[in-house]
């Protein structure tokens, strides 16, 4: 057995989802969100807008984060959940949380709004269902599920002059539903609106209503349609303008009947009489935020007068604006972070050990001098590699990859975005294994929300050249890549999108892939019935070795046959979306060492293919170029010595 260190937390960031901008008890204008922490570390925070400190703090047992917020009509503010999909309720200045429940079955809620009754009202995932709490009755209501194919209910905003809901949907098509809740008729609308353009979309991602007019965030592309809600008719939408909502929702000044305020790379405003669009900042240095809420509220203080917008987004993030001065100031909160759950880890050849984290962060250990360098704010890595000296990064959202280059000093230019899948239809980036001679990348994905069909991308370092197989293997995405003898090899994922109504194949495949005539050779299935081939790896032994869900395997390159298949790591039963899975490695002892999604740790002795379990609760084994392995719990990084 070897030696195993908890070498501390590499990531420390402030991530919070959803956030409503409201007064505290002493009316004070504050930010209340949710802060992400790994280790059960989350917390409810209210923070003052002008000075950005956290008054409130309640920690939050059980909850993952947070996308929806709102400060009630009475000051009652609500918070709906994700990771256990539940409500609650805080009373300013009670100092406690109130838990209202779990919402059946759902384990993500989105959007909250108030109806002008005072009722709460938000849409879930995964079965995009409307609920309804009554605070007089504290009765939760489900409402059913809006639409049988789509899982996600993305936004939901009020309309108080027609006491009517409407509700964005999406994943597979964008749909959007008017509810009227006087009624209880409901309407699906975006067909009618844009007949021959809906099916372009994959969801009606954010809403905000402003002035009689609802303004929509269709997704991917991003476009913004307006819709007039006396009429239900299409009041702005021209997908060539580069006009988007950008942000969550929308804001308006009292007294101003006029004007609706958005955000984005630039705060713009629309004027409902004009039907116009306007600039509000001038200054190319200052940009909006795609914040989470805005409203414009009355500071009180004599450099902010009249009314303020008061907008906030991600990485606790505070942006005010005074119209009538011009002024604007951005703060984030004073708030030390929390740890981050671990995403990725790679052992690169430069002694480092690179991290990414699970919605933002990405830092390295020194595996030489000990220490950790500083956590960078930068998006969901799902893989890490380095080839000739460069560090490659897949990022989740639209299968992104940056290259960044260690020699240099973190910038806005390093690492540098080279290029997405999102026309491609992909999302999350998953293997990426690098071949000397070719000078190229190879890149497995997996796809968007709506789909189950992954791609093989092929980069080419020297001339930027980048091709794009996207029926690589049919409905199954690529999760693990090794390069061996002139092939490529790859192992797939039936899981797709969780927005679909899930996998059609029955087992998760190996492939090769023949660079240069661009071709797949041949496809098996190691095991019927397991959803994931991953973990691939040049044996010590000369066999390809592999990892089907609770099933070790070994793969002749010579025969093309499974050479060796045995059921090793003891998962459960439940079928479950898992992507990428086991990651396996050579120790200096030459014995195979690994983990999966169970967080199992474990080592095989090749010659007797003896299999010994090591240690729970370990995940995204990797080697370093120390030779030592490293892995990680929740969000602690651990070195194993052998």
């Amino acid at each position: 057995m070897g030696t195993m260190t908890n070498l501390g937390t590499p990531l420390h960031l402030i991530i919070n989802n959803g956030c409503a901008v409201g007064r505290d008890e002493r009316g004070r204008v504050v930010i209340y969100t949710v802060i992400k922490g790994a280790n059960d570390s989350t917390v409810f925070a209210s923070v003052d807008a002008l000075t950005a400190e956290v008054g409130t703090s309640i920690r939050m047992p059980g909850v993952s984060g947070a996308w929806g917020l709102l400060q009630a009509s009475d000051g009652s503010v609500y918070i709906g959940t994700y990771g256990n999909g539940r409500l609650y309720r805080y009373i300013p200045g009670i100092g406690e949380l109130t838990d209202l429940g779990e919402l059946g079955d759902e384990t993500v809620v989105y959007y909250l709004t108030e109806s002008r009754d005072g009722k709460i009202y938000t849409g879930t995932y995964p079965s995009a269902t409307l609920f309804c709490y009554d605070p007089h009755s504290n009765q939760v209501s489900n409402l059913g599920r809006l639409h049988e194919e789509e899982k996600y209910l993305d936004s939901l905003v009020y309309d108080p002059v027609h006491h009517a809901l409407y509700a964005g949907l999406g994943r597979q098509t964008a749909r959007l539903i008017r509810i009227d809740l006087t009624t209880g008729q409901r309407e699906e609308l975006l067909a009618k609106l844009l007949p021959h353009d809906y099916s372009r979309y994959h969801s009606v991602f954010c809403m905000g209503y402003g002035l009689g007019k609802l303004f929509i965030r269709l997704s991917k592309p991003d476009h913004l349609l307006i819709l007039d809600t006396a009429t239900n008719t299409v009041e702005f939408y021209d997908p060539e303008s580069g006009i988007g909502l950008g942000c969550k929702t929308v804001a308006v000044m009292p007294g101003d009947e006029e004007h609706v305020y958005m955000g984005g790379q630039v705060l713009r405003s629309y004027n409902i009489r004009t039907r116009t669009f306007a600039d509000k900042f001038p200054d190319e240095t200052v940009k909006a935020l795609h914040y989470y809420d805005a409203k414009f509220m009355e500071l009180e203080h004599p450099e902010w007068p009249g009314f303020t917008m008061v907008s906030s987004t991600e990485g606790g993030r505070i942006l005010l604006y005074n119209k009538s001065t011009g002024r604007t100031a951005e703060s984030r909160f004073r708030y030390e972070g929390a740890p981050v759950q671990i995403r990725s880890m790679y052992g690169g050849e430069d002694g480092q050990v690179y991290v990414g984290g699970y919605m933002l962060g990405f830092a390295s250990y020194d595996s030489r001098s000990g220490t950790f360098s500083e956590t960078r704010e930068f998006g969901q890595a799902e893989s890490i590699s380095s080839f000739r000296g460069n560090v490659y990064v897949g990022i989740y959202g639209s299968a992104g990859l940056c290259e960044y280059d260690p020699g240099q000093p973190w910038s806005a230019q390093n690492p540098r975005k080279l290029w997405n899948l999102m026309k491609d239809g992909q999302d999350r980036p998953f293997a990426i294994v690098g071949v000397e001679s070719l000078g190229k990348l190879f890149i497995g994905t997996v796809p968007d929300t709506h789909s189950l069909q992954g791609a093989l991308a092929v980069y080419d370092v020297a001339t930027k050249a980048l091709q794009v197989y996207t029926n690589i293997v049919h409905n199954q995405g690529v999760v693990s890549l090794l390069y061996r003898d002139g092939l490529v090899y790859g192992g797939t994922t039936i899981y797709g999108g969780l927005g679909t109504s899930g996998p059609t194949e029955n087992g998760g495949k190996l492939f090769a892939f023949d660079p240069a005539t661009g071709e797949k050779t041949f496809e098996i299935v190691p095991v019927p019935g397991c959803g994931t081939v991953s973990g691939l790896l040049n044996g010590p032994d000369g066999y390809i070795w592999g990892v089907a869900d609770d099933h070790l395997f070994k793969f002749d390159p010579e025969t093309g046959a499974i050479c060796y298949l045995e059921e090793k790591l003891k998962r459960n039963a439940a079928k479950e979306t898992v992507w990428a899975d086991a990651d396996l490695t050579i120790g200096s002892d030459g014995n195979v060492y690994g983990t999966n999604a169970k967080r199992q740790f474990f080592r095989i002795q090749p010659d007797t293919m003896e299999w010994t379990f090591l240690a729970s609760g370990y995940r995204y084994l990797t080697k370093g170029a120390d030779g030592h392995l490293y892995m990680c719990d929740d969000s602690a990084l651990w070195r194993y010595e052998l």
